[in-house]
């Protein structure tokens, strides 16, 4: 199943960025503007690889993070930036970026 794409809702290191239709139902659920999502794929405190299996052929599946807003942003990112959910966190989110990568859902990016 491929993703229904809303957007370009805006540029990021000259890529379009695009919304899935999950992703842009939790924006509207978690209060997350576009332009917030945008500066945390622009500024993030970390960049992370999601070891779950694109749903785009070509593409590599990413997680940005962001202290500042304690938001979580999984893309599929190719030439363009797919953006397929978000959630923020109040937790510590170093010790949720550990629990995740000791479960091997996530891998630091070399």
């Amino acid at each position: 199943m491929l993703y229904h794409l809303y957007g370009p809702i805006g540029r990021v290191r000259g890529k379009d960025v695009f919304l899935t239709l999950h992703a842009l139902k939790r924006f509207r659920e978690r209060g997350i503007s576009y332009s917030v999502a945008l500066n945390v794929l622009r500024h993030p405190y970390k960049v992370l690889i999601d070891t779950r299996a694109p749903v785009l052929k070509g593409y590599r599946r990413l997680v940005y993070i962001s202290r500042r807003h304690g938001l979580i942003i999984v893309v599929e990112e190719n030439d363009n930036v797919v953006i397929v959910t978000s959630w923020r966190t109040s937790k510590d989110i170093d010790r949720e970026i550990e629990k995740k990568i000791h479960r091997g859902e996530w891998l630091e990016k070399p």
